[in-house]
């Protein structure tokens, strides 16, 4: 077992992991297995461990009142957004249905006229 740094290039932060070496039968080489210890603090080189929470979601913090009164706020006035574009999406796809409808009757119309005109066509 040993300790492996690892430098990102990018950020330059020094992450930590714990190695071991484990043999795979399947290609007969020696493989690493890394767990994540934390990072270094980059004044004073001591490790910073990891919370183990890799992949947990974070908990919400408690609001407090008046910090609910601004959110309440606020969503009062998403939700009138949100009620003033779905009374938009309501009246685009009523625009659409009547669109289609039109279109419909235009191809009917076609069909018919195509119908009368097609033994005066030149072949």
């Amino acid at each position: 077992m040993s300790l492996v740094h690892y430098t990102n290039p990018t950020t330059g932060r020094i992450s930590v992991y714990e190695s071991t070496s484990c043999y795979d039968p399947v290609l007969k080489q020696s493989r690493p297995k890394r767990k994540y210890l934390g990072t270094l603090d980059p004044e004073t080189g001591e490790l910073i461990p990891s919370s183990g929470r890799a992949g947990r979601p974070r908990k919400q913090p408690v609001l407090s009142e008046s910090a609910a009164a601004i959110t309440q706020a606020q969503y009062d006035a998403l939700q009138e957004k949100l009620n003033s574009r779905n009374a938009e999406i309501l009246k685009l796809k009523q625009e659409i249905a009547d669109i289609k409808a039109e279109n419909t009757e235009m191809k009917k119309a076609f069909l018919r006229i195509s119908s009368v005109m097609a033994p005066y066509l030149v072949k």
